[in-house]
């Protein structure tokens, strides 16, 4: 079994849920994990091994999503009031939940690093905080005053946000 192999069977699972926390859709989070591995493949000689497997990939799809993304700004543009609505009770509840999954999304972009990739990391992409630490060449116990620290940080802000 080839090294793309090894990581595709360990870390696609573990890959796709942090690709998922990014895009929020299923359908995004596939197309995104599987273009990943195909930068992944053509890129495994660039791989210095400064960082974990795992955070490479994870670094890899998120340049790929905010590509996706610039170029998603420039042509889809489509207000609230356009979308066509059936069952509106339903679909309603689910454009809240959406909604709030996005500000926290938001909310967590907006954090300064490391911050924001070890929450990445720990919530969305399931890495114990030892995994994080020794990710970044870090103890465990840093991972967990750091992880800390942003949950105040995205608290304040959450806060902040719905006094404006």
């Amino acid at each position: 079994m080839d090294i793309l192999e090894q990581l595709y069977e360990k870390y696609s699972l573990p890959l796709y849920r942090f690709l998922l926390s990014l895009t929020g859709s299923a359908q995004d989070a596939e197309e995104l994990l599987q273009e990943t591995f195909y930068q992944a493949l053509k890129g495994i000689d660039r791989f210095e091994g400064r960082c974990s497997s795992y955070t490479w990939l994870c670094q890899i799809g998120k340049n790929i999503w905010c590509k996706e993304l610039n170029k998603r700004k420039r042509f889809y543009k489509q207000p609230i009031e356009e979308m066509e609505l059936s069952k509106e009770e339903r679909l309603l509840e689910q454009m809240v939940k959406q909604e709030e999954r996005q500000h926290l999304r938001k909310a967590v972009w907006n954090l300064k690093e490391p911050y924001r990739e070890i929450v990445m990391l720990h919530i969305y992409g399931e890495n114990s905080l030892k995994e994080i630490g020794v990710s970044f060449g870090k103890s465990e116990s840093w991972a967990r005053v750091t992880f800390y620290r942003a949950k105040q940080m995205l608290t304040e802000q959450m806060r902040r946000e719905e006094t404006e």
